[in-house]
């Protein structure tokens, strides 16, 4: 019997590989006080978070949020 994946979730091997967590966050102190944010935005870290908390998707955090 072979397992399968639930949909949405992919083998790894068709995954593309992460940046460590500096190329993606960044926090300096002139860019909203040091709060972290993703790196070439004004975009909070905890904005997409609490997205995540409350139900929500990446896709509507990505609608919603400013460019």
């Amino acid at each position: 019997m072979r397992l399968r994946p639930p949909p949405g979730v992919y083998p790894c091997s068709v995954m593309k590989p992460m940046g460590t967590l500096d190329s993606v966050v960044h926090g300096d102190p002139e860019i909203l006080g040091g709060t972290p944010v993703f790196r070439g935005t004004r975009v909070p870290v905890k904005n997409i978070l609490d997205y995540l908390v409350a139900g929500d998707t990446l896709a509507s955090f990505s609608t919603t949020s400013p460019r």
